[in-house]
């Protein structure tokens, strides 16, 4: 469960500029016991976000591997060599793990749970005009369910039960 979390909460916050999932999404927060608007599991996951960034602190590693340039070498009109392979660089943050478990506790701590079976993405036929606003009410996945994809960073995803879709799941 704490990896689906940390693709559904850290890894995909990070991917800016991509489109809408096309496979289920596994990273769905809701109350159980208490029903919640859009716009306060916004705040709530923005906090705990915030909290893990202040509490667990960006420790950047940089990674090299050594490159290789072949000489150029000619002979009257043919000229060999000349390719590189390799010096490539990259980077990670070696505390990202651990801000993502320090995230998930605050999320649980609030009382949210995330779904245990994949949920399809709602297809745009299935949406009634302007469902998904803020005060949007929050409820459990249910069989039948479909999800509209709110952001990069899940926290706008709302759940559209079977009896609000205008044609439902089959």
């Amino acid at each position: 469960m704490r990896n689906i979390l940390v693709v559904g909460f850290v890894g995909l916050s990070l991917l800016s500029g991509c489109g809408q999932p096309v496979a289920p999404v596994m990273a769905y927060g809701y109350k159980p016991q208490k029903l919640e608007t859009k716009e306060k599991i916004v705040a709530d996951m923005l906090a705990c976000r915030v909290q893990a960034a202040n509490k667990i602190p960006s420790n950047v590693q940089i990674t090299s591997t050594p490159g290789y340039s072949s000489p150029v070498t000619c002979s009257g009109y043919y000229c060999s060599g000349g390719y590189s392979v390799g010096g490539t660089t990259s980077s990670f943050d070696a505390n990202a793990s651990l801000r993502t478990e320090v995230y998930n506790q605050c999320f649980y701590s609030k009382g949210y749970k995330t779904n245990t079976q994949p949920i399809p993405v709602c297809r745009p036929e299935q949406i009634p005009s302007a469902y998904g606003g803020p005060m949007t009410i929050l409820y459990p996945p249910e069989t039948g369910s479909c999800l509209i994809f709110g952001g990069t960073a899940y926290s706008g995803n709302v759940i559209l039960r079977p009896q609000d879709q205008i044609v439902p799941n089959s």
